[in-house]
């Protein structure tokens, strides 16, 4: 029977993970799936509210404004290439996390917005 360090969660064949901001370790339950990563068959957590967003932080600080430009039409916008930018090209992602996904949109197109407010002012 395993025990979660984090939440206390007891079960028999209960799974723990590592935050991949933070790095302290709680299980599947209290934790929040951010995406996989099938060629490493692993997948990434984070354990609270503050890593969800210094991850979705770190994302969209590493979007360049030569990034967008080259979709600032464009009806969707490169958000698996911002993750994939940020984690590392070697870790390609799949099923990312529905709200992680949203939120990363959102963002991009914030800064989308900016940079067409930008380019219409000059």
């Amino acid at each position: 029977m395993g025990k979660c360090p984090n939440c206390g969660s007891k079960g028999l064949f209960l799974k723990t993970v590592a935050c991949r901001i933070c790095g302290k370790e709680g299980c599947t339950n209290c934790s929040t799936y951010l995406f996989a990563v099938p060629l490493k068959k692993e997948a990434w957590y984070c354990h609270t509210t503050p890593c969800f967003e210094l991850f979705v932080k770190k994302v969209t600080d590493n979007i360049s404004p030569e990034d967008m430009q080259q979709s600032l039409y464009a009806r969707r916008l490169p958000v698996y290439g911002f993750i994939h930018k940020t984690i590392g090209w070697d870790n390609q992602i799949e099923n990312p996390n529905p709200e992680l996904f949203k939120r990363l949109t959102v963002e991009a197109e914030n800064i989308r917005d900016a940079l067409r407010a930008n380019k219409s002012r000059t």
